[in-house]
């Protein structure tokens, strides 16, 4: 795992450990499964691409370009390939767990009422990835892609493909957060959501 935000780290994190250990250790495919569901994502030319880390790879290097955030993380090589943030796209990738796996566990970092705005950084996003064409076109469209890509999210929800849990807020975090307390608390919610939910989680993953 990866994480490219605060939000994403105290809750993701703490409800993805919930729903992993749900799973007995005798079953290690499906614990497999749930970890794969929650796995990385990368950005390359436009579009998402899902890469192995390596056991051995002392540098990190897949793990600092999964989360080498625009603007403010140079792109990094792999394989002579330029990658990116993989939020950018597939920043939820469940179709991406339900091509490997029967059962699918969602934890979004955001309300469930969450609507993306453009970004508003575009003009000089334009500027700085000149080179990079489709990484250009992927952040122009990227709010569009990503809110209709949540309700394709909550119809395979509605129609059992797949379990979502959300918090009900954020809390106030910001992704470069500094107060310790609001840090504390929105991992204490993460915790908490997965656990009020324990049961639901178990009989999901039952089948």
């Amino acid at each position: 795992m990866v994480f490219s935000s605060l939000i994403f780290l105290l809750f993701f994190f703490p409800a993805l450990l919930v729903c992993y250990f749900c799973v007995p250790k005798k079953l290690r495919g499906v614990r497999n499964c749930v970890l794969l569901g929650f796995s990385l994502f990368f950005y390359r030319c436009g579009g998402a691409d899902y890469l192995p880390v390596p056991r051995r790879d002392r540098a990190s290097l897949v793990l600092q370009a999964s989360c080498a955030m625009p603007l403010l993380f140079p792109v990094y090589e792999i394989n002579g390939q330029p990658y990116l943030d993989g939020g950018i796209g597939d920043a939820i990738p469940w179709r991406r767990g339900l091509e490997k796996c029967d059962r699918v566990i969602v934890v979004l970092t955001r309300p469930r009422h969450y609507r993306r705005k453009p970004d508003h950084m575009m003009k000089l996003i334009r500027k700085r990835y000149r080179d990079y064409p489709a990484f250009v076109e992927a952040m122009e469209n990227r709010a569009e892609v990503y809110n209709r890509d949540r309700e394709a999210l909550f119809q395979a929800e509605r129609e059992g493909k797949v379990l979502v849990i959300a918090p009900e807020s954020t809390l106030g975090v910001a992704r470069t957060e500094r107060d310790t307390e609001k840090l504390r608390l929105l991992w204490a919610a993460g915790y908490q959501g997965a656990i009020d939910r324990l049961e639901e989680i178990r009989d999901y993953l039952r089948g």
